[in-house]
């Protein structure tokens, strides 16, 4: 039993060593004096035997000894023990070592130092967050507390050397997807920042070979100049030639219907789809307009509206909605709201003396039901038609037809001046899409849409040429590109043949071999015979015979699925399908450009303002 490490219970009254360190220490112990206190006079006693044992200062030698003589067992356990300290101090030395690497900062020259300022570079430009950002006390504790070894550049670093870097590696990127392009759209427009500094946009437009619809914007650049066509056209071109594009190969150009675009397209020999959603605004803002009975009723909602958001108690009580001229659908939205909410507009306005003239009567509230009974239908049409990562360019002429036949019609159930107010609209939008390139575009587009075909199609047999003509067009052009020459062409007639792989095993040769042979020798000889302009008209037959595809189904995802059946009809339909039907993609770009140039930041250069709304808008590409 000496050999077991039992403490008993007079045992348990040894006290430990004061400052004993040594694992020795756990087996020995002092005596108690009659007041608790530990008895250090030079001798301990072993817990085990209850022998005392010399140990003088400290030392643990004689403990040591008493253990390897008495103890075997438990002297074992004390060189376990210390082999398993210094195992302990080696491994706690190793942290020790690496501690030190880590608070050695990276070289300025090793890939962590640069991955992590392009990741943070990155992260300003595609938040729309300011340069100034990285000398905030709150962002360098961030930093500090994420990756201590990492040093943070200044301010100035990030915005002449690691954000041109960016943005250089983003343009070569877009140059080489622009490589796969072979027919864009693209959508235009003009803004001025809150400085007042005018930009022009331009954003491509096309189908990717996986049939998905991409948008790149590839500049937004400053136009210091009057806005003349001269000068617009001028812009645009440089856009071009920047990026190596023809416009040649330009189906389209989407504008809203501003003078100057007009002529600037014309000068480029573009063909130039109005923007859908502009047309419609334009519509009804004309025929609001035109009845005073409206623009009386209009102006009661807007002071009404005014009344309410400069006041914050009866803002408080009652939120509405605002009209924005230059929004669509807005004046819809506020006097829908304002319809909603009547009753408690009249109760709030009647509590107050100075706004009880802002309670609307009955004639106003009669007008604004007539003018929402309008409009409401319309609502959802811009919105529909805005979209750039769907087809909405082929839906234009369905679109106004759909409108003519059902929403703008005339109604005998509705108010008279509901009716009216459609009529206006419809007449004003009777005027749009009417030239005769416009019509050609929209026809064609429309009838290689599976969903539509023929349906919307004035001239058949016209439309019918246009698209066969394309076809043809189209399959010569990929046709006479160059191809690089075969492995086996370029081959020397001096090559080894033992580099030459084994001649293969010959199939067994069946009946049903013979049989099909024979016939795809038939098919071969016919398709040799068929000229370009007779496959692509028999494909044309064939996809007018089949039913139309359902109006929710994607129309790429059914070419994507139909290209091998149709392959002369589907480079139409990868052409022509990629135009939007309106310029909201580049009113888009300009809202991201309002997120960079706030007025905090309303200084920022123009070449500045075009890297970062750039980087912005294609570092995901």
């Amino acid at each position: 039993m000496d050999d077991l490490f039992v403490l008993s219970e007079e045992h348990c009254h040894y006290l430990p060593k004061p400052g004993g360190k040594s694992e020795v220490w756990k087996f020995f112990g002092l005596r108690k004096d009659a007041e608790g206190m530990a008895i250090d006079d030079g001798t301990v006693f072993c817990k085990s035997c209850n022998r005392a044992v010399v140990a003088r200062n400290g030392n643990t030698s004689n403990l040591r000894a008493h253990l390897k003589n008495n103890h075997k067992s438990l002297y074992n356990q004390l060189g376990q023990g210390s082999s398993g300290k210094q195992v302990a101090v080696t491994e706690r030395q190793e942290p020790i070592v690496n501690s030190i690497l880590r608070s050695q900062p990276y070289g300025h020259q090793s890939k962590r130092y640069k991955d992590l300022n392009t990741a943070i570079a990155r992260f300003l430009c595609k938040d729309g967050l300011p340069i100034y950002t990285v000398e905030k006390e709150g962002f360098k504790e961030l930093i500090r507390t994420l990756d201590s070894r990492y040093e943070l550049p200044n301010r100035s670093h990030f915005t002449r050397n690691i954000i041109p870097e960016l943005y250089s590696s983003t343009k070569e990127k877009v140059a080489r997807r622009l490589c796969s392009v072979k027919y864009f759209a693209a959508t235009t427009d003009i803004w001025s920042s809150i400085g007042l500094t005018p930009y022009i946009s331009y954003t491509l437009h096309h189908i990717t070979q996986d049939w998905d619809l991409e948008s790149i914007a590839l500049s937004i650049s400053f136009l210091p100049d009057d806005h003349t066509a001269e000068v617009i056209s001028d812009a645009l071109e440089d856009t071009l030639q920047e990026w190596k594009l023809s416009a040649v190969k330009q189906v389209c150009l989407t504008t809203d219907s501003a003078a100057n675009m007009v002529s600037a397209a014309r000068n480029l020999g573009l063909t130039r789809i109005s923007c859908f959603g502009h047309n419609l605004h334009l519509g009804i803002t004309k025929a609001l307009d035109k009845d005073r009975r409206c623009d009386r009723a209009i102006g009661v909602a807007k002071k009404i509206v005014s009344h309410f958001s400069c006041s914050w108690k009866k803002r408080r009580d009652l939120t509405l909605a605002q009209d924005v001229k230059t929004r669509w659908g807005t004046t819809q939205k506020m006097i829908a709201r304002i319809l909603e909410q009547q009753q408690a507009i009249t109760f709030v306005l009647s509590s107050d003396r100075k706004s009880s003239h802002l309670i609307p009567s009955w004639q106003d509230i009669d007008v604004w039901g007539a003018i929402n009974e309008a409009l409401s239908p319309l609502a959802d049409f811009t919105d529909i038609m805005s979209g750039e990562k769907y087809v909405t360019g082929s839906s234009i002429l369905p679109i106004l037809s759909l409108l003519k036949s059902s929403v703008l019609k005339a109604n005998p159930n509705d108010k008279p001046m509901a009716n009216e107010i459609r009529s206006a609209i419809l007449s004003d939008l009777s005027n749009r899409y009417v030239e005769p390139e416009v019509t050609t575009i929209l026809e064609l587009t429309s009838m290689i849409d599976p969903r539509f075909k023929e349906k919307h199609v004035s001239n058949l047999k016209e439309v019918k040429s246009n698209i066969c003509e394309e076809a043809v067009k189209i399959f010569k052009e990929e046709t006479e590109q160059p191809t690089e020459p075969s492995e086996l062409t370029s081959s020397t007639p001096s090559a080894s043949t033992d580099s030459l792989p084994p001649p293969a095993k010959k199939k067994k040769v069946t009946l049903a071999t013979l049989f099909k042979e024979h016939n795809s020798d038939i098919a071969d000889s016919l398709c040799l015979d068929i000229s370009p302009e007779q496959k692509v008209q028999a494909e044309l037959t064939n996809y007018l015979r089949q039913p139309k595809s359902d109006i929710e189904k994607n129309p790429l995802k059914w070419w994507r699925e139909h290209k091998t059946v149709y392959p002369l009809l589907s480079g139409v339909a990868r052409k022509y399908l990629c135009f939007p039907a309106t310029s909201t993609p580049s009113e888009r770009l300009f809202s991201r450009s309002g997120r960079i140039v706030t007025p905090f930041r309303a200084s920022l250069k123009p070449d500045t303002v075009q890297q970062l709304v750039f980087l912005s808008a294609n570092l995901d590409l």
